[in-house]
């Protein structure tokens, strides 16, 4: 099985503290694939996080990853504090624009 798992390098100023966060500029997304290749996936994070002397390493998804953070020598937490808003799209736009009420609709009509 082939997986994927982007770390970025991120500053954190004024402290100097260094981060690697997975998917940096989304919250919603995450690690695919069988336990197993997570799990592999984290520990070759958790390595390069060593090797790079960072204080941190974020891997931000939808799904909850505890037991991925249970070994290795960095520091890992399971962060949920970010929050993403989920809308079910119903089956037509025009349902989906009278399901809005009219504050919303005239804020999106100033765009």
């Amino acid at each position: 099985m082939v997986s994927l798992q982007e770390l970025v390098i991120c500053f954190c100023l004024p402290w100097g503290h260094k981060f690697l966060i997975a998917l940096p500029h989304c919250d919603y997304g995450g690690l695919l694939g069988e336990l197993s290749v997570q799990q592999a996936l984290v520990r070759k994070g958790q390595r390069l996080a060593g090797e790079l002397g960072v204080f941190r390493m974020e891997i931000r998804c939808s799904q909850e990853h505890s037991d991925l953070l249970t070994e290795g020598s960095v520091s890992g937490q399971v962060l949920s504090h970010k929050v993403s808003m989920i809308l079910s799209l119903p089956a037509s736009s025009d349902a989906l624009w009278n399901g809005f009420k009219a504050k919303l609709k005239s804020q999106i009509r100033r765009v």
